[in-house]
C-alpha cells in the first residue's frame, strides 16, 4: 500500500507521523499523481527512457555469461522484454513452480499494473492550482 510502504523498514515511525498529517499526506498524493502522469506516463518519456537504458546495457548482456545461470535469458529475450511477455517450460528445474511453464510478464504491462494499482490506493488529488 502507498501510505504504509515504510512500514517496518528504517525511518517507518516518522514517514507514518508525517504522512498522518493531511496537508503532509495530500502533498504526497499530490506528488505522486504527478509521477503517474509525468515520469511514468506510458504514452510518454517513460518508454523513451526504458529503451535507452537497454541500449546502453545492450553490450554488456552480451558478454555476461552469468546471465544464463539464473532464469536463461536470452540476448532477445532481454530486448524484447519491454514489450513482450517471456514464456518458458518449467521442465522441473524450478521446484516452486506447479505448472507446466512459466511467464515472466513484459516491462511495459508490469508498469501499466502497477499504475492502475497505484491509482487505486491513493487518495483524490487536491484541486488547488488546477
Amino acid at each position: 500500500p502507498i501510505y504504509t510502504w515504510g512500514d517496518g523498514g528504517k525511518g517507518y515511525r516518522l514517514i507514518n507521523r508525517v504522512l498522518a498529517v493531511q496537508p503532509f499526506r495530500q502533498m504526497f498524493t499530490d506528488y505522486c499523481y504527478q509521477l503517474i502522469d509525468t515520469y511514468y506516463n506510458l504514452e510518454g518519456e517513460f518508454l523513451a527512457r526504458m529503451e535507452a537504458l537497454n541500449q546502453q546495457i545492450n553490450e554488456l548482456m552480451l558478454r555476461d555469461q552469468w546471465r544464463t545461470t539464473d532464469f536463461g535469458w536470452t540476448f532477445s529475450e532481454f530486448q524484447q522484454m519491454q514489450t513482450k511477455p517471456v514464456i518458458r517450460e518449467t521442465n522441473g528445474i524450478w521446484p516452486i513452480v506447479t505448472g507446466p511453464e512459466v511467464s515472466f510478464m513484459a516491462l511495459q504491462d508490469f508498469m501499466d499494473i502497477r499504475i492502475a494499482s497505484a491509482m487505486q490506493q491513493l487518495d483524490p488529488p487536491s484541486t488547488a492550482g488546477k
